[in-house]
């Protein structure tokens, strides 16, 4: 077996020969360089497998014992395990930035147990430590919630002026969303899938909010106050009659101005009505317009005519100078399954007389 040694170490050589239990044939002392060097190793041959190269410097560059190369690697690889797992404690983290902390730890830990030199740990372990330093405290790390705050702006805003206008549901609705949203932009919401859905749900929710619908209650109060009263009283009850049939179902809140302005025009037309004087000679009415009740009877003068439920029986009766004008209107009517209404109607001129048998003489009028 061959034997290598520093130059200048002979005595050293001489004793280590006096106490080894094998035979030292021959020793060649080589400089410090060449011992250092891979052409020392290529010398040694078959023996070089016991044998490693200092890498590390942990012999001065002078090769190792293979054993001992291990021994050094796999202390540094379980001191780079605990430095890199106790930089970051993942219990200070919350939601996504936990998981990032762990992922790079773990990933750290697999990298080292296969690294070949000391070096390369070293070099794992900066890595992840930069890594970890660059983890931000945010349980919604690596997710866009970037549409999400806007629309959570939007729909705060909205919180902010109340909801008095809105129905209760859709307004809980958003309020719920939004309570929703806020606790898990704190805890987080795991996946982005999750985030784009409450995106939609702050959508619905602002689009959903409906109106509460208007306060009919002086419209209504109005109305019953205006059929309560009898229009034959009143000289022109017409006014009244087209307040109310003005009113519009059917608004929100929002337009209550609208509403109450229905209410005030049937107040109003009803507190312009004037009353008939009493005891007024139908011959000769004062100029004005009346309310009349009118039937259509047969001429027996007793009997209702069919054509009785073909008209509106309050008729307008106006007098202009002494010249009375009567409007009456004609609605359908249904015999014998057909539907239709009065016409060529004519009437008898002022001077006509009844026969003893009821038929009626005079000037017709078409």
């Amino acid at each position: 077996m061959s034997v290598y040694a520093l130059e200048g170490t002979a005595d050293q050589m001489y004793e280590l020969g006096l106490n080894a239990s094998y035979s030292v044939r021959k020793v060649e002392f080589q400089s410090e360089a060449w011992l250092k060097s891979d052409e020392f190793m290529t010398a040694l041959g078959a023996d070089a497998e016991g044998f490693a190269q200092d890498a590390e410097n942990v012999n001065d560059g002078y090769p190792l014992l293979a054993f001992q190369m291990e021994e050094s690697l796999q202390e540094a690889k379980e001191a780079a395990i605990e430095e890199v797992n106790s930089y970051k404690d993942p219990a200070d983290y919350k939601g996504l930035s936990k998981t990032a902390i762990e992922d790079v730890q773990k990933s750290a830990v697999e990298k080292i147990e296969l690294a070949l030199t000391k070096s390369e740990v070293e070099q794992l372990v900066t890595a992840a430590k930069l890594a970890m330093d660059s983890i931000p405290n945010d349980a919604n790390y690596g997710l866009d919630t970037t549409e999400l705050l806007a629309k959570l702006e939007e729909a705060k805003a909205i919180e902010a002026k109340g909801g008095d206008l809105y129905t209760d549901k859709s307004w809980s609705s958003l309020v719920a969303t939004i309570a929703g949203v806020e606790y898990l932009l704190d805890s987080g919401f795991g996946t982005q899938e999750k985030v784009d859905t409450y995106v939609k749900n702050l959508t619905n929710n602002i689009n959903g909010l409906t109106y509460k619908d208007a306060d009919y209650s002086a419209v209504d109060a109005a109305i019953a106050k205006a059929e309560a009263l009898n229009p034959d009283a009143y000289k022109d009850f017409s006014g009244v009659t087209e307040a109310v049939n003005a009113v519009v179902r059917g608004k929100n809140i929002t337009e209550q101005a609208q509403v109450d302005a229905m209410a005030q025009a049937i107040e109003d037309a009803i507190a312009a009505l004037e009353k008939k004087p009493e005891g007024l000679d139908k011959n000769n009415l004062p100029d004005g317009i009346y309310s009349i009740y009118v039937d259509m009877i047969k001429m027996n003068r007793v009997d209702a005519s069919m054509s009785n439920n073909a008209i509106n029986h309050t008729v307008k009766l106006e007098v202009i100078n002494g010249e009375y004008y009567v409007t009456l209107d004609f609605k359908g009517i249904t015999i014998d399954n057909r539907f239709g209404y009065l016409s060529k109607l004519s009437y008898y001129d002022e001077g006509y007389t009844y026969t003893k048998y009821g038929a009626v003489e005079g000037n017709l009028v078409a």
